[in-house]
């Protein structure tokens, strides 16, 4: 059975990173937002500036998850699925849903973000998003967290591929 795995977290979490380590692993295709987003919008650097553009890439990137999963594909999505976004993937997948947020503590999101060789979300907007995960714990599940801080990027990934139910690789 298909599953749609979805690795969320604020900017400088570690989402791309660790995404990319387990769709290697588990050789199953990845949907990044970033990616998306630059499709869409080539050049627009802080998008959260721009809450029309923001909801078309979310939508666009829900619906090409959709079109892979309903077509017999597990798949591995990384953005920042929050808030009312994390309730369409619930609607739409269900038990197939698996949700991992990567959530170190604050000090360590804000530090990695500030030495990215890319765009940085400055230590504010990280807060504020740090602040939107953890209201968001009771609708996600806390054992669905993971703090990354004190392990590298492939700990991190195998950790949460053994937490993956078993026919993840169909």
């Amino acid at each position: 059975m298909p599953k749609i795995i979805v690795i969320t977290g604020p900017c400088g979490a570690g989402k791309t990173t660790i995404a990319k380590l387990v769709t290697s692993k588990l050789h199953i295709p990845h949907l990044q937002g970033d990616e998306v987003k630059e499709e869409l919008f080539p050049g627009l650097i802080d998008i959260s500036k721009h809450p029309h553009e923001l909801s078309v890439v979310k939508t666009e990137l829900l619906n090409r998850a959709k079109k892979l999963f309903h077509g017999g594909k597990s798949i591995v999505v990384d953005y920042m699925v929050i808030g009312e976004y994390i309730k369409e993937y619930k609607n739409e997948f269900g038990s197939d849903l698996i949700l991992k947020v990567l959530l170190p503590p604050l000090e360590v999101i804000a530090h990695r973000d500030m030495h990215r060789d890319c765009w940085t979300a400055g230590k504010e907007h990280i807060e504020e998003l740090y602040k939107e995960f953890r209201r968001d714990e009771s609708t996600i599940g806390i054992e669905n967290y993971i703090d990354n801080s004190s392990e590298s990027a492939e700990q991190t990934a195998d950790r949460l591929l053994l937490s993956l139910p078993m026919d993840t690789n169909s």
